[in-house]
This record gives C-alpha cells, sequence and structure tokens, in this order.
C-alpha cells in the first residue's frame, strides 16, 4: 500500500522466511533507489547494516522487550552514517491499555536509564515473566479504562521488576561505568582518535587511496565546482561498486560531510572496503604484472641514502581470562649504516612519512629493481633478530593502550607476547638522484 499510494518510492519488505543472501541482495536493489522504503521484521534487527542508505527508523508495532527498539535503531544509528540526524518514530495506540503500559512501564524506563548511564541496561527478568505482568496489570485488573494506568504503575509486580531493574542499572553502572558519557575525558578521546586515524588514515588519507586505486583499475576521482564533492568514474570496478554506490556513474561522493545527498567515504563505507579487496587481490595474485606490486624500487629526490621500506605484519598471542590472537601490519623503513642496519626513527611514523614524500625523477631498469630488492631482503635477513626494534615498540605501545582501559575498568594485566619473526608481506627501495647510495 505505501508503494501503491506515494509515487516513485521504492518499497521492499524482507522477513525470517527468506535467507541471508536474498535479504542482502534486496537492500542492494533497495539501495540504488532514490526514495526508497524497507519494511522488514525483527530479522533485521541484527546482522545487518543499514547506515549508509536509510536515515530514519518507523516502529510499527510496540515490543514488549526495549531492548528491540535499541537492536532495530542500530542497524541506522551507527557508525558510517553519512546524516547529521537519524530520525526514530514510535507509532502506539492511544486507546490501546496495553501498548500504554507497555511504554511507560518498559519504553520511558529503559529511556530513563540509558540517559543516566550512556548504555541501555536489558530488562533484567525472563520475557514471559515481563509478559505475565503487563497482561496481570491490564487484563485482569477490576478497573475502568481511565484508572487502569493509574493503577498499572503501582502494583506489586511492576515495582518488583523496577526493582529489579534499577539493581541492574546500579550494577552495570559500577562495573561498566567507563561508559557513560559524563565520564569520557576529552583528552583520552582524542588521545586515542589520533592513535587510530595515524594507523587507519584520516579522510585526506583515504580520499588519496580511492584515486589512486581507480587510476590503476581505469577510472577516475575529479573534483566537482562543489568544495568537498567528487565526480567518482569506476572504470574495471563498475560492476563491484554498484551495490554500494548505484548504477549511475559519475557518481557523486565526499570523504567529509557536505550535505545529506552526497555519501561520505569514510574508511568504513562499502565502496572503499571493495576497493581494498580489489587492490589486496592483485597485490597477492599470481598475474605476471600485478597493478598493485609487493616489490619495488625508485629513484627518488626524497632521500639522501638508499632506504628501504618493509612491511611487515606483527602477530600476537594475547592472554587474560582467555587466549586471543591478533595481529597488525606496520610500514618501517631502514638504512645501511657503517655496514649495520639501522632502523629510522620514529619507527611507526619514519616509514609512512617516507612514501608518501617520495616521487620518481627516473626509470629504473627490471634488472636493477631485481638486483636493490635482493639486497634489501638479504641484508635484512641476515641481520640477527632485525626485528627486535620494531616488536619491542610495538608491544609497549599495546600493552600501555590495555593499560589505559584495564585502569578504568579495573581489568587484571594484559600479557602480549610477540610471534618472532614477522612476516614480510611487501618490500620497496628507494634509491637518491644522485651518487650517494
Amino acid at each position: 500500500m505505501i508503494g501503491r499510494d506515494l509515487k516513485d518510492l521504492h518499497v521492499e519488505a524482507v522477513t525470517g522466511d527468506i535467507g541471508d543472501d536474498e535479504r542482502k541482495e534486496k537492500i542492494g536493489e533497495l539501495s540504488t533507489s532514490l526514495r526508497r522504503v524497507l519494511v522488514a521484521t525483527d530479522c533485521l534487527s541484527e546482522g545487518i547494516d543499514l547506515q549508509e542508505h536509510f536515515d530514519a527508523v518507523v516502529h510499527y508495532d510496540l515490543p514488549w522487550n526495549p531492548n528491540r527498539l535499541e537492536q532495530r535503531e542500530g542497524r541506522v544509528d551507527r557508525f558510517g552514517q553519512p546524516k547529521r540526524e537519524v530520525r526514530t518514530v514510535l507509532l502506539y495506540g492511544t486507546n490501546n491499555q496495553v501498548d500504554q503500559v507497555v511504554l511507560d512501564v518498559l519504553i520511558r524506563k529503559a529511556t530513563t536509564i540509558r540517559k543516566s548511564l550512556g548504555i541501555a541496561v536489558p530488562v533484567p527478568v525472563d520475557p514471559e515473566q515481563v509478559m505475565e505482568t503487563v497482561v496481570d496489570n491490564v487484563l485482569l485488573a477490576r478497573v475502568p479504562c481511565e484508572r487502569q494506568l493509574e493503577l498499572a504503575l503501582s502494583t506489586p509486580d511492576i515495582s518488583r521488576l523496577h526493582a529489579a531493574w534499577d539493581e541492574a542499572a546500579e550494577r552495570e553502572k559500577r562495573e561498566r561505568g567507563f561508559f557513560a558519557q559524563r565520564g569520557i575525558k576529552p583528552d583520552e578521546v582524542a588521545q586515542e582518535i589520533e592513535a587510530t586515524d595515524s594507523v587507519l588514515g584520516d579522510p585526506d588519507t583515504v580520499r588519496c587511496f580511492v584515486a589512486d586505486a581507480l587510476q590503476r583499475f581505469g577510472g577516475r576521482l575529479a573534483p566537482r565546482r562543489e568544495e568537498g564533492v567528487f565526480d567518482l568514474v569506476p572504470g574495471d570496478m563498475r560492476g563491484r561498486l554498484v551495490p554500494s554506490l548505484g548504477k549511475e556513474f559519475p557518481a557523486r561522493v565526499a570523504f567529509t560531510t557536505v550535505h545529506d545527498l552526497v555519501p561520505v567515504l569514510g574508511r568504513t563505507h562499502t565502496a572503499v572496503a571493495t576497493l581494498c579487496e580489489a587492490v589486496l587481490g592483485q597485490a597477492y595474485g599470481t598475474a605476471p604484472d600485478p597493478l598493485f606490486a609487493r616489490t619495488g624500487a625508485m629513484r627518488t629526490d626524497s632521500v639522501r641514502f638508499r632506504t628501504a621500506l618493509v612491511l611487515l605484519r606483527l602477530r600476537y598471542t594475547l592472554e587474560e581470562e582467555v587466549e586471543e590472537f591478533a595481529e597488525e601490519v606496520v610500514l618501517a623503513a631502514f638504512e645501511r649504516r657503517e655496514g649495520r642496519l639501522h632502523w629510522l626513527e620514529p619507527l611507526e611514523t619514519a616509514g609512512r612519512e617516507i612514501a608518501a614524500a617520495a616521487r620518481p625523477v627516473s626509470n629504473v631498469s627490471s634488472e636493477e629493481k631485481a638486483e636493490q630488492i635482493g639486497w634489501a631482503l638479504q641484508f635484512l635477513t641476515s641481520t640477527p633478530e632485525w626485528y627486535a626494534p620494531i616488536v619491542a615498540l610495538r608491544v609497549g605501545a599495546l600493552r600501555a593502550a590495555h593499560e589505559r582501559l584495564r585502569k578504568l575498568t579495573k581489568a587484571p594485566r594484559l600479557r602480549i607476547s610477540p610471534h618472532e619473526p614477522p612476516d614480510i608481506l611487501g618490500c620497496f627501495v628507494l634509491l637518491p638522484s644522485g651518487a650517494q647510495q
């Protein structure tokens, strides 16, 4: 009926009767339409993120478990949502006594706790018990309708439910109070964001990656007159980018919020993830002349001495109450000084800074490239424990980051055991344009 009454509106419905793949396919088709409405049951309350294509949630029923509302809204109101505001609408019957009790006894209680703590606290009783409490207070009370709500809010069952809920909220506050908004320290948050951006990249880094990757695939990213907006031409990536950007190309995109009609390509956007997968596929493929090579050599003015950049994968075992596995990638730079391996400092940033500044000034033959790459790898791996400074630095940084969090949570100290040596994923040699080598 929605699609029939409103023109140019694309409506799709998904339920638990269809599989995950068909749900994703329907949502992908719907996302290409300018005006769209997705009608769904609670089968979409978890598992599928909708923030890139939807900016409002209408609850057309009133669930007896308030956590359902949180789960539904969380599919849209989450990290990566390009809109400044996400709207939610809750439909209920003003003349329906069940809806009135659920709204006042459950929903508003849940909202009050969330505003107080900054997090949601689930109803601390069995769903069947909640249902029985509501039914008993509405259907079994022998009073006129106009007095029903007042009675429902003061019965022993409701009082016990609220008391248990308050106790759960207080326990959550004690154990996990660091999540509360008033407990957040801006300087600590800024420190963690800066550390994350240095690894994952800020909007400018994402833009440069998208532009460079598209160029290799025969596409381009061209600025428009509209400040901050770009035309994205997909080239050979057209088919793979249609699900995330639609069928109309060039696609208008931005890397910071401009206005609601232009999607923001952040580092978690599906289009950026698709490009990352394509780049990795090329780099680790078996093509004789890949678009993205894992080794190379360049003559440049950005270095004074022969400098090697190595992309390292570091792996760790993390032990607290259980044993877990983690890994990360580090780009480091080294030179040969007085016959010895010398890592350039700061160890964590020197490699990225040199790579960002390097520009070729002349050609390097295939034979010389192979010779220089062989030199770098042989020199590196023949040095005893060549990886020790990098591993020690990263273990210390990881331990410090975890301890900052564990200081707030009073959790036991985390034990970090590195797997040595790291994996060498890539090697690039930068040759000075002058005589110094």
